[in-house]
């Protein structure tokens, strides 16, 4: 196993007034908020809109990112940042997610 150094505090993270989600078809390429990865033309991805922190925001998540994303809230019963998809993924491995 590769080691993995994050420096996230994933208990800082105050919840949004409010936050959508949209399932969209892309009709011109993408980059995933989460992952980083290309959503490609024809793909099913998530837009994401919001206020958190008294700032609007909006970003595309991939669906395996968004599912994820998803999974780590509803099995663990935690909150997590948008952006701190990969750390809340090793933290869950490590079995240090709080």
């Amino acid at each position: 196993m590769s080691d993995y150094y994050c420096e996230c505090d994933l208990s800082d993270s105050e919840p949004c007034e409010f936050v959508t989600y949209t399932e969209r078809k892309a009709r011109k390429s993408h980059r995933c908020y989460e992952c980083r990865d290309e959503i490609r033309i024809g793909e099913k991805y998530f837009h994401v809109a919001g206020k958190g922190d008294g700032e609007f925001f909006s970003h595309n998540e991939c669906a395996f990112c968004h599912w994820e994303f998803e999974r780590i809230i509803n099995d663990n019963h935690v909150r997590v940042a948008f952006g701190e998809l990969a750390c809340a993924l090793v933290s869950e491995a490590r079995g240090t997610l709080e």
